[in-house]
């Protein structure tokens, strides 16, 4: 259990970009589905044209997958050992054409430990990720309040792990896939990667029949809806993580009134054309590599440079190496090639806990050896020795394929844009843009939906600032997408933000999902777990159409204005400036701000039990110790200090500050 645990916190973080980012199971992961799918089907072409929002909640014709029973029992794949519960969903392929056949979605439930106010749906992102696997080990991370109010779900989605899976390539070929050359010198390599694409897509089709043209996002978000409907809640209640952001805001989309409580961390923009994605996730990776550095240098000797500079050149360094000539490995089929180092690298890159094992995979590339890094890029792809152990990067390329051909049409990809946002990932990731999904062979009619999601109740979208797969730009633009979208922020580094340790971020998602109250737009949580700042919006149910606004009481002042920061005077002797607050965060009886003015600036953190430290910094350094009061919007401070270097003698000091928002 603890190495599924730590996978997840590595290698879900990487899965949950939408890149290609694992791989298809072997025949002996085959065994696992649960019926046949038919593949009597007309072919994609012969499918009649579709838009994406349902008329009504039920499909034409005489299969009203709604009308089924859900029936829970043991699990075939141990699932019971953590206290779950199996089930077995059938839908349509075609929610528009049902004499296309019937496909089938795995679940599987952790019941609630109280009485249950409700379900709560998981998704670990992808897209291709196993919910099925995800969610009884997430489970075991929630709060035991979140735990008593809710079973949770987790669910394969159509195509996916243990429902009627994709099975497009054996071993061999997915592992030519994976490990091909992204930046391509060669008209003639071009054109090889062109067909394997193709190669890929037919092979899904003669696996899955009409099924691998029907595995969108979209028609994945009506499958959401009838497990919704079939565990009995009126609402969906949900938490997707990255991809399964672009799932949630899909199903909000289509579903506005049927949506409860939705957090939406670590999002995707749904709509920007793939080729900006990519782009993004460029930029992404750089900024992480960047916070990877740092952390390396300023922790004492970093075996991979003195300066944070040097630490990316050394990356940087083994992508131009492992291009020229692939780094051998323990496998003399297996080589490191320049696709193979970019998993080894991004797979521990998104996760703090993940970074030691980085610097260790590329010191040992320095020295020749590349097992190590593919180790760590078969972590992500989800190899092991025997093959691969699932089919998530088979499913995630058929469904980014489709869901291209539903987003937005983007330019041709110009690699020297990639570049100059991503020095190290660009021309790599760029690569993998300009293969993109130009030569896939299904197609799919469906249409984008109203992603604003009229009516529909708050939805919080949670974003990291460093986040290397979802960039932090997404999750603002999510939040304004959505007319009812809600935006939390995460100071920090790594990919999502609930659950990583940050008790700010954990306890307000856990407010919003067991009691309804929802965070103000533009909450803030800093990287120390604080509350920067916080007005809440709360709501007696998650369907509401109308807010009352309601200040916590841990929160001091009530602020009238959202949109002022406040002044503050500093007087300590002769010393005296006024200065502009510039961030600040309260919480009664304590303190905290950072203040600007033209001769110095000050900072007051808080110590607890009202008392506070005051560094002041400009044309004079001085330190202090003082106690924070609150009256209103006014903060009064009053203390001794001095100069750092005890040159001056000890001082009386006073602060007078305004704070009018924060």
């Amino acid at each position: 259990m603890r190495r599924e645990l730590f996978r997840r916190v590595i290698a879900v973080a990487v899965a949950g970009s939408v890149l290609v980012t694992a791989c298809t199971s072997d025949d002996d992961a085959s065994e696992s589905t649960t019926a046949p799918v038919d593949t009597s089907a007309p072919s994609a072409d012969e499918v009649p044209a579709t838009t994406a929002a349902p008329e009504t909640t039920a499909p034409a014709g005489d299969f009203d997958p709604y009308a089924q029973d859900l029936e829970w029992g043991e699990c075939g794949d141990g699932g019971e050992a953590l206290g779950g519960e199996c089930a077995t969903v059938q839908v349509p392929i075609d929610y528009d054409d049902p004499s296309a056949g019937d496909t089938f979605i795995e679940l599987v439930r952790m019941p609630a430990s109280g009485d249950a106010q409700g379900t709560l749906f998981v998704n670990p992102g992808g897209p291709g990720e196993s919910g099925v696997d995800f969610a009884p080990t997430w489970a075991l991370l929630l709060e035991p309040e979140v735990t008593a109010a809710y079973d949770v779900v987790g669910f394969d989605p159509r195509g996916v792990g243990a429902s009627d899976p994709l099975e497009c390539l054996d071993t061999a070929a997915l592992d030519e896939f994976i490990a091909f050359d992204p930046t391509p010198e060669t008209p003639e390599e071009i054109a090889e990667g062109a067909a394997l694409l193709v190669g890929m897509g037919e092979g899904c089709e003669q696996d899955a029949g009409a099924l691998a043209s029907h595995v969108t996002t979209v028609e994945t978000a009506r499958d959401l809806d009838v497990l919704r409907a079939l565990v009995g809640d009126d609402q969906l209640n949900y938490y997707g993580a990255s991809y399964g952001t672009y799932l949630g805001a899909t199903y909000a989309a289509l579903f506005p009134d049927n949506v409860g409580r939705l957090v939406l961390d670590g999002a995707v923009d749904p709509e920007i054309p793939f080729s900006e994605l990519w782009l993004g996730y460029a930029g992404g990776f750089e900024v992480a590599l960047a916070s990877y550095a740092d952390n390396c240098v300023s922790g004492g000797a970093c075996p991979l440079g003195s300066t944070p500079d040097e630490v990316i050149a050394s990356v940087q360094d083994l992508f131009a190496q492992v291009d020229e000539e692939p780094l051998l490995t323990s496998d003399p089929d297996r080589p490191i090639t320049q696709a193979l180092a970019f998993w080894g690298v991004v797979t521990p890159l998104s996760a703090e806990e993940g970074w030691p094992l980085l610097t260790d995979a590329v010191l040992s590339a320095q020295t020749g050896n590349g097992d190590s890094l593919l180790a760590l890029a078969d972590l992500s792809t989800g190899r092991d020795a025997e093959g691969y152990a699932s089919n998530v990067f088979m499913a995630q390329t058929a469904i980014d394929c489709l869901d291209t051909q539903i987003r937005p049409e983007g330019d041709e990809v110009n690699i020297d844009e990639f570049v100059e946002a991503s020095p190290t990932f660009g021309a790599i990731v760029g690569g993998f843009a300009a293969y993109g999904c130009d030569t896939w062979p299904l197609e799919t009619a469906l249409q984008a939906p109203d992603y604003s999601a009229p009516g529909a109740a708050p939805i919080v979208v949670l974003g990291t600032t460093r986040d290397p797969n979802t960039p932090y730009a997404w999750a603002q633009r999510l939040a304004e997408i959505i007319d009812s979208g809600v935006l939390l922020t995460r100071d920090g580094d790594g990919h999502t933000g609930y659950l990583k340790g940050n008790a700010c971020i954990d306890q307000t998602i856990n407010e919003y999902l067991v009691n309804g109250t929802v965070p103000d737009d533009g909450t803030v949580c800093g990287e120390d777990g604080t509350l920067v700042t916080d007005t809440p919006v709360t709501t007696d149910t998650p369907d509401t159409t109308s807010t009352t606004v309601s200040p916590t009481t841990t929160v001091a002042p009530e602020v009238p204005d959202a949109g002022a920061e406040g002044s503050a005077t500093f007087t300590a002797g002769d010393i005296s400036f006024d200065a502009e607050i510039v961030e600040c965060t309260l919480a009664d009886p304590d303190v905290s701000f950072t203040a600007e003015g033209e001769n110095a600036g000050f900072q007051v953190t808080s110590i607890g039990g009202g008392e506070v430290d005051v560094f002041v910094q400009g044309v004079v350094e001085w330190e202090g110790r003082g106690t924070a009061t609150i009256t209103g919007g006014d903060v009064s401070i009053v203390g001794t200090g001095a100069a750092p270097d005890d040159s001056a003698p000890v001082e009386d000091f006073s602060i007078d500050a305004q704070i009018i928002a924060c």
